[in-house]
């Protein structure tokens, strides 16, 4: 089974502050499990935008940012190609129904299209994928 992963979920695979032994688990299952990882498209802007945002404020050091990326080109995250008319409707209906930003919601809607589990630190998408019946990975 397929899993939808989200960028708060790789945070800890790419900030030293926010590690975890079930993120290094994550990990390792990326690098090396048969489970496929998947994401919208938006993951790639929302992983950089987080490493930017850790570099500005002093988390993280451009040597490591850079070491972050490659440890993220690593893992086989499979990203789809933006969302067609359809799917882009279906989720901003599953953020209004949630009260989720159109940015999480697309993780969830992946997911539900996709029969994939989800993996994601992000305790409101959480909530509401247990409660559509999309299974999270405890991270």
């Amino acid at each position: 089974m397929a899993i939808t992963i989200d960028a708060s979920a790789v945070a800890a695979w790419l900030l030293p502050d926010e590690a975890s032994m079930a993120a290094d688990n994550l990990y390792a299952r990326a690098l090396h499990g048969n489970e496929p990882f998947q994401a919208p498209a938006l993951f790639a802007w929302e992983t950089g935008n987080l490493l930017n945002m850790a570099l500005r404020r002093r988390r993280i050091t451009a040597a490591q940012a850079n070491r972050a990326l490659r440890l993220l080109a690593r893992a086989r995250v499979q990203l789809e190609a933006g969302p067609e008319l359809e799917r882009l409707e279906a989720t901003i209906e599953i953020a209004r129904r949630n009260e989720l930003s159109v940015y999480d919601a697309s993780y969830l809607e992946q997911a539900l299209r996709t029969g994939a589990r989800l993996a994601t630190k992000d305790m409101q998408l959480r909530r509401c994928a247990l409660k559509a019946g999309v299974p999270c990975l405890d991270l």
